[in-house]
């Protein structure tokens, strides 16, 4: 079942989803409400699984990450089993910022960081390459971020 918030709650999202440290206080001041129902509307929305966790936005560069790729893996066998085995593996990296399978499950879409392109190399040889169930790849290094956001909730329809 789909939830359908109210105008409220889409402020409430969309505040939080630019400001997750936002204090509760400020929150009900933004929405309109005093801070105990917006405690009550948060709260909601968590247990609703609207708002599934927080976290801080990071600057990779800084830290030493200077390479991004996406690598769009053609799986030759298909099985959920065979599936299971490569990803959990691959989500287990900090490294890798994102694993998706494709609709029909033939391919992996994989977002990695790396710290400089041996380290890259060293990955796609350890994890791509060397993979018996993944018959080819391409590789994109990512030269120019325009946008790299999470979902952002719009408090318009």
């Amino acid at each position: 079942m789909v939830y359908q918030p109210d105008e409220i709650d889409r402020k409430i999202l969309s505040l939080l989803s630019t400001n997750g440290r936002i204090s509760n206080v400020e929150l009900a001041a933004e929405v309109g409400l005093s801070p105990p129902p917006c405690l009550r509307r948060l709260r909601a929305l968590e247990n609703h699984g609207i708002i599934i966790g927080y976290k801080t936005l990071i600057n990779k560069q800084k830290l030493g990450y200077n390479v991004n790729a996406v690598i769009i893996a053609k799986l030759l066998v298909t099985t959920q089993e065979v599936i299971h085995a490569i990803t959990s593996e691959l989500i287990k990296l900090s490294t890798v910022i994102s694993c998706y399978t494709t609709l029909a499950n033939s391919e992996l879409i994989i977002s990695i960081i790396s710290k400089n392109i041996d380290t890259y190399e060293e990955f796609i040889s350890k994890y791509i390459t060397s993979n018996k169930n993944i018959e080819s790849f391409r590789a994109y290094l990512i030269t120019q971020a325009f946008k790299n956001d999470d979902f952002v909730v719009s408090n318009k329809n």
